[in-house]
């Protein structure tokens, strides 16, 4: 069955005056008639209409499907696609996404028609979200400008949730396509040098100083550092392997399923085989470090070590082993492939960072190093 787009003049009163609007009217393949505005005709000419009647033909044309997906709701759309990523990503991931559908949902309402929800809907929308109109969809308390980062993240993921839609047919063109493109002001982020860390090594107690170790000497993530076993470190090839397994806590896959080696730098070498227990299972022993509270440990620790508090101490320290890889020559696919990222673009613009010690190589001017202290800080952690 094929669909016939026809265009007509449609006229309505409003306010004491007749206006006209210019209408795509059409039966889709569930025998429903559709109609679709295109504007008022003193703001479009009748061979700009036609042009856009033409365009619409060529989408029923082009996508077969569309004459069956035409119908398709939001709430639809956004069902299908939580349930057809949810074995793909981890809980707290989905939760972001189920955020970004409520917004969606609570904005455009569940029984809007995904085909009608245009490239202008999506500027709205995103306005809407980033004077704080939509919060209370999520429990939020008070209504409040959203951060830019966070509006950013919502567009990003709406332009996921209808990418799905383009690829599966249900529409042609992506709404939210130029919006997802913005570029997102980068967070500053503290960048740990050798002496501060060593600081914080000298401390901390043997678990801890193991997985401050392995996140700034082989940029693991905090739960891979967690759940490294003893057998997927080989200090004789000096790799580290970060794969799917179970241990002790249970069945782990990493982020993303992803599965990389990593190589392990002299520091980390000489501190790994100090730490070597033939008989221990996990590299950092269970129970060492109290992860539900490991941003208030971190408190006496910073302390202890004379070091001025930061945001993400983890995530800070994954980002300064990157970034000395980064800066150390090697190649770019290898530094991805380290760190565990899909794309090198993530790598280079939100992980990677100038520090002194470059600016240094390039003015021959070298930065005197800070005082050791005299005596080693009290254990912390």
């Amino acid at each position: 069955m094929s669909i016939s787009v026809t265009l007509h003049e449609h006229r309505r009163k409003h306010g004491g005056k007749v206006y006209a609007y210019w209408v795509l009217r059409w039966v889709d393949g569930d025998g429903r008639r559709r109609n679709e505005s295109l504007g008022r005709t003193d703001r479009l000419s009748r061979r700009q209409a036609e042009k856009l009647r033409a365009r619409k033909q060529l989408e029923f044309e082009d996508r077969p499907s569309l004459r069956e997906h035409s119908g398709l709701t939001l709430g639809g759309l956004l069902t299908a696609y939580v349930r057809h990523r949810r074995h793909e990503l981890r809980a707290g991931t989905i939760e972001l996404h189920e955020q970004t559908a409520r917004y969606l949902k609570g904005y455009f309402g569940e029984e809007r028609r995904v085909a009608t929800i245009t490239a202008p809907d999506a500027r709205l929308f995103k306005s809407t979200l980033a004077e704080g109109k939509l919060v209370h969809l999520n429990k939020r308390r008070y209504k409040k400008p959203m951060s830019r980062e966070t509006v950013h993240r919502h567009i990003r993921e709406a332009r996921v949730i209808f990418g799905l839609a383009v690829t599966d047919g249900y529409v042609r063109d992506n709404p939210f396509e130029k919006l997802a493109g913005d570029k997102v002001a980068q967070r500053e982020w503290h960048y740990v040098g050798g002496e501060e860390f060593a600081r914080l090594l000298a401390a901390s107690r043997p678990a801890w100083r193991v997985m401050l170790g392995l996140a700034r000497w082989a940029g693991l993530r905090l739960e891979e550092a967690i759940r490294l076993p003893w057998r997927q470190v080989s200090l004789e090839k000096r790799r580290i392997k970060v794969v799917a397994h179970t241990d002790v806590y249970g069945d782990w896959t990493p982020k993303d399923s992803d599965e990389r080696t990593i190589p392990l730098c002299p520091e980390l070498l000489a501190l790994l085989r100090a730490a070597h227990d033939p008989d221990a299972e996990m590299v950092v022993p269970p129970g060492g470090v109290d992860v539900p509270n490991l941003w208030r440990d971190f408190a006496p620790l910073f302390r202890a070590a004379g070091v001025k508090r930061y945001a993400k101490p983890m995530h800070s320290l994954r980002k300064s082993c990157i970034t000395d890889w980064a800066n150390s020559g090697a190649a770019p696919r290898s530094v991805q492939e380290w760190a565990g990222h899909a794309d090198i673009r993530t790598t280079m613009a939100y992980y990677a960072k100038v520090v002194e010690s470059e600016y240094d190589k390039i003015t021959g001017v070298t930065q005197k190093p800070e005082a050791s202290p005299e005596e080693p800080p009290e254990l912390a952690f």
